[in-house]
């Protein structure tokens, strides 16, 4: 009765094993009100049935959640971890527990306000940081590109999956063990509207999420933003040079 009105989520399910015991997957067989508002899925249609039945593809999540309710279902013990849904669009903290054999309850914490602070907070440093640099190194074009390759990564969801690369000319700047991977963003670098290079960002790793887009609409307007002002910055360098040149032939 306690778990029913508890204004957090709740679930309780039992683990499906295959012929060598391995998890499969689980049957929903109870869920409070809160758990139905959060979701969207109504108790009556659910109960009883397997996840795979209600949301087709579970089982191919990245981030393999029935590894995790398996593993307390079938060993007891509990488990902590933060995860994302992108059907839902929303970030949780889980809590998963159990007590009998084969049966697991969880917890879910919507925390997608704090996690989307820190997301911003990133952003901003990002900006900041980049503005730090300009003021420093204002006519060492090479510099600030070393520079930003080294706290791009940092602005992202997952940094330690992330890498970095700034292509210009004939010059390549990047992190270490950078590689193209297909899963990744990128802008132009562009000079009198003509492409000298690419800024762009790259996970090594699948993310632990499973969503059509892997990058958040504004880690694309920062990265858009350093493009566009590495742009400026190339093109005002360049005609600095000129003016130097050209004021040196008629002194």
């Amino acid at each position: 009765m306690l778990l029913e009105n508890l204004p957090v989520a709740y679930a309780y399910h039992q683990i499906v094993l295959d012929e060598q015991k391995k998890p499969v997957d689980y049957i929903f067989l109870n869920v409070n009100p809160a758990f139905e508002k959060m979701t969207g899925l109504k108790k009556k249609n659910i109960i009883g049935k397997k996840v795979t039945e209600i949301m087709p593809g579970f089982e191919y999540s990245s981030f393999n959640l029935l590894d995790a309710y398996g593993s307390v279902a079938l060993n007891g013990g509990t488990k902590k971890f933060e995860h994302y849904f992108a059907s839902l669009g929303r970030y949780f903290e889980i809590f998963v527990y159990g007590k009998k054999k084969k049966h697991f309850s969880v917890i879910f914490h919507d925390i997608t306000d704090k996690k989307e602070k820190e997301e911003r907070s990133k952003e901003l440093n990002s900006l900041y940081n980049f503005s730090l640099l300009l003021n420093k190194e204002k006519n060492d074009l090479e510099k600030i590109i070393e520079e930003t390759i080294k706290f791009l990564p940092s602005s992202f969801r997952y940094p330690e999956n992330a890498c970095a690369c700034i292509a210009l000319k004939d010059r390549q700047y990047k992190t270490k063990k950078c590689q193209p991977t297909f899963c990744s963003i990128s802008f132009p670098l562009e000079l009198h509207d003509k492409q000298i290079g690419m800024i762009k960002v790259c996970y090594l790793k699948q993310p632990p999420f499973q969503e059509k887009d892997y990058f958040l609409n504004e880690e694309k307007l920062v990265l858009k933003a350093l493009a566009r002002h590495i742009n400026h910055i190339s093109n005002e360098i360049k005609l600095k040079k000129r003016y130097r040149k050209v004021k040196k032939t008629f002194l």
